[in-house]
């Protein structure tokens, strides 16, 4: 069972994850959430303008895998109230799959060695 509660930079701690400035810039400028399973966070993630555009942030702790199909669904319920063009940076495999199960596209684009994805409206 999961739940989702307001993302607090604290519920990284053990994650592998950016500077905890960063993290605050994301907890005060960003609709942000942290999805708690087994009464430990697993998963933080948000929307944040960047580049111009709203872009999909997400970190993912190391036990995140067998909670990943309950991820994805709240992901997908909070993506469905989203409009307009959204991207996601994205740098590993797994990152590219989540991007294409939400339904983003790679595009020719590359930020730092990220691929963007990109979706201009959620299904």
């Amino acid at each position: 069972m999961t739940e989702v509660r307001p993302f607090e930079p604290k519920h990284t701690f053990g994650m592998k994850s950016a500077d905890m400035d960063l993290l605050h810039n994301l907890a005060t400028k960003s609709e942000s959430y942290t999805i708690i399973g087994n009464n430990k966070p697993i998963a933080c993630g948000g929307v944040i303008d960047l580049y111009n555009n709203q872009t999909l942030w997400i970190i993912f702790s190391e036990g995140a895998g067998k909670y990943m199909l309950s991820i994805m669904r709240h992901a997908k319920r909070w993506l469905r109230g989203k409009s307009g063009k959204m991207i996601a940076l994205v740098g590993t495999h797994e990152g590219a799959r989540m991007a294409e199960i939400l339904g983003m596209t790679p595009s020719e684009m590359q930020v730092d060695g990220a691929v963007v994805y990109e979706v201009v409206k959620w299904n």
